[in-house]
């Protein structure tokens, strides 16, 4: 139909924060015609001169017109012109355009034929990164095709397409471009701005790679972006060959991307095999959310350049506390420092850091003494490790002689009690695992965990008597929802009485509060059913941030065993078929003096009015037994 549409934004591909405008009007050779939609009518083709004129390019028509190339292009032959548009002719400042446009007119007809190939070239032909001989000196004019639509000429954005004329085709493009005959390396070694890059690219022996053949982006930080890094961050940097090739590296892009193609949205792939984000701030584009970028679009044979004012600095260069200051981690980071750890965090140890989330410590922020030291010291792994090979039951150790397990769940991944919280951050010589606690390193088995509370005496002498303490004493992987002394009050006493009699119920019952797996909170987020060691399931579930198992909230969850996790409850869970049964055999001798030697140990229970009575029932039937103590 002959129709044009024109999508008027900020310069430069960056649509964010501008006014748009979509505006018809007919392609250059058509028009409207009264009554029919669109621009039905086509006009005749004229010569490449006068089509200048109609395709908005008035300004190259008058320049083709002064510089003598009129007659070649009005006449024979097979052209195409990349013609800038007149607001790119009028955006040269006055030195340059009146260089270009003296009395002597050479140099004007060497920039208008190289802006010319001499053949037929249309949009179809014009392959991402294809080159083509102009028409002065056979110098080439570099071609790029992004994958959003966008087709740059020696970076200039290429407005309007296809225009036919009897001797070629007009192309319209943004810019005046011109020839390019230095490398990448040639710029940095020759621009007075960036003599701290040419030091570092020097001493990274990179100045082969930025004068070799390929098509590369150079972010190229300035003297004014190395002044603003602390001077102790960039010694360190550049006394390090590693970390400064990392950071050299981290502002090389693997292709030519002219600043028409960097758009807002795009993630840019770094020679060091990072990424960087581009997006937009007003009218300004933004790499990893600063607007940098200071000067663009300087061309190269290899590539492209632009300047930046700000030094973008790869998390393969950083220590962990420089790490720690762009991710939610700060509160604990001061806690490390006052505990005197820093050495650990800032020097070439290599080491994993499990740091709890600022969020840990919005109610109260701990003291630090050496029991606080300690906690931390296990906060430390010895190795720099990346989360991604991290396996179920893995064993970690800690600077503070701990060992920690990893814990593999569908929704999560745990180290101890601790669940990471963010992706891991790898730096230099250490990692950076954000948790969402702070970790509790297991300290002995299930059974002496119990035995060290004083809320579940009633719970050992219970475990006791059922025989089961043998079990929870070896190494295995056990859940426990252990019933607090409480827990045990608040059944009704005649239940109680009769549960306790019966070595073969208390056992049952014991094992539906068991499992032969570990689940700690972090791995609950909707409901998880758990196989219990009586054989009915648990139904774990997560409301409000509290763990319930079967709808009973967990009073507290995570106390963590070397051969388990134990999660205190409030009340006795009770399977769904379970009911009050008849007292059955007595319970055996071994039992019972498990429970007698229990007892001594469980005097705050025998104190209880409730489980009293409970004690002295069982005391009776050990000395009817046993003839007496």
């Amino acid at each position: 139909m002959g129709v044009q549409y024109s999508l008027l934004a900020c310069a430069g591909a960056k649509p964010l924060g501008n006014r748009q405008v979509i505006s018809y009007e007919c392609c250059p050779g058509y028009e409207k015609v009264p009554g029919e939609k669109g621009c039905p009518a086509a006009l005749p083709l004229s010569n490449i001169y006068e089509t200048l004129g109609v395709v908005g390019s008035a300004t190259t028509q008058l320049y083709s017109d002064r510089s003598n190339l009129r007659p070649e292009i009005e006449g024979p032959g097979t052209f195409t012109i990349f013609a800038p548009s007149n607001e790119a002719w009028a955006s040269l400042s006055a030195e340059t355009l009146d260089s270009l446009v003296s009395n002597v007119n050479i140099e004007l007809l060497n920039a208008l034929r190289y802006h010319m190939v001499n053949k037929r070239v249309l949009t179809d032909d014009l392959k991402h990164g294809t080159t083509l001989n102009s028409m002065y000196q056979n110098l080439p004019i570099q071609i790029h095709h992004y994958p959003n639509g966008i087709v740059t000429v020696n970076c200039a954005r290429l407005l309007k397409a296809d225009h036919h004329a009897t001797n070629g085709v007009v192309h319209v493009i943004d810019k005046v471009i011109s020839t390019t005959t230095n490398s990448i390396q040639h710029i940095v070694e020759t621009e007075e701005s960036l003599e701290t890059l040419r030091a570092a690219v020097a001493a990274s022996d990179l100045n082969s790679l930025l004068e070799s053949e390929g098509q590369y982006t150079l972010l190229a930080p300035t003297n004014e972006a190395f002044e603003k890094i602390p001077r102790e961050m960039l010694n360190r940097i550049l006394g390090d060959p590693e970390a400064l090739r990392d950071l050299l590296n981290h502002h090389i892009l693997k292709s030519a991307m002219c600043a028409e193609a960097i758009i807002a949205g795009l993630t840019m792939e770094t020679l060091e095999g990072t990424t960087l984000d581009v997006g937009c701030s007003g009218e300004e584009l933004t790499l990893n959310g600063k607007p940098i970028i200071a000067n663009k679009d300087i061309l190269a044979t290899n590539g492209v350049v632009h300047f930046v004012n700000e030094l973008l600095i790869p998390d393969s260069a950083k220590t962990l506390f420089e790490l720690a200051q762009e991710s939610e981690v700060s509160e604990s980071m001061n806690l490390f420092r006052q505990a005197g750890l820093s050495s650990h965090l800032t020097g070439s140890e290599r080491v994993t850091l499990l740091a709890p989330v600022n969020e840990v410590f919005k109610d109260k922020r701990p003291t630090v003494d050496s029991n606080m030291r300690n906690l931390l010291l296990n906060h430390i792994v010895k190795d720099q490790l990346s989360s991604k090979y991290l396996y179920h039951g893995q064993k970690l150790q800690t600077l503070g002689d701990k060992e920690l397990r990893v814990f593999v769940y569908r929704n999560n991944l745990c180290i101890e009690n601790a669940c990471i919280a963010a992706h891991d951050k790898r730096g230099r010589f250490g990692t950076l695992f954000s948790v969402d606690k702070m970790l509790t390193p297991p300290s002995g088995s299930v059974m002496d965990v119990l035995k060290a509370d004083h809320r579940f005496s009633t719970l050992v002498a219970a475990i006791q008597s059922a025989g089961l303490m043998e079990n929870l004493n070896r190494p295995g992987t056990f859940t426990v929802f252990a019933p607090t002394n409480e827990a045990f009050q608040a059944m009704p006493q005649g239940e109680l009485n009769k549960l306790m009699g019966n070595a073969k119920e208390l056992a049952s019952i014991l094992k539906f509060h068991m499992a032969d797996e570990i689940l700690v909170s972090g791995a609950v987020s909707a409901l998880v059913r758990l196989k219990s060691m009586q054989g009915d399931k648990l139904e774990v579930s997560m409301k409000n941030h509290v763990i319930h198992v079967n709808k009973e909230p967990v009073a507290e969850s995570d106390i963590m065993a070397t051969n388990g996790v134990i999660h205190a409850v409030s009340s006795v869970l009770q399977p769904q078929a379970s009911r009050p049964q008849e007292r059955g055999d007595e319970p055996a001798d071994p039992a019972l003096e498990i429970f007698k030697q229990a007892s001594a140990l469980s005097k705050v229970s025998q104190r209880n009015p409730r489980l009293a009575p409970v004690y002295s029932r069982l005391l009776a039937r050990m000395k009817e037994n046993s003839g007496g103590f």
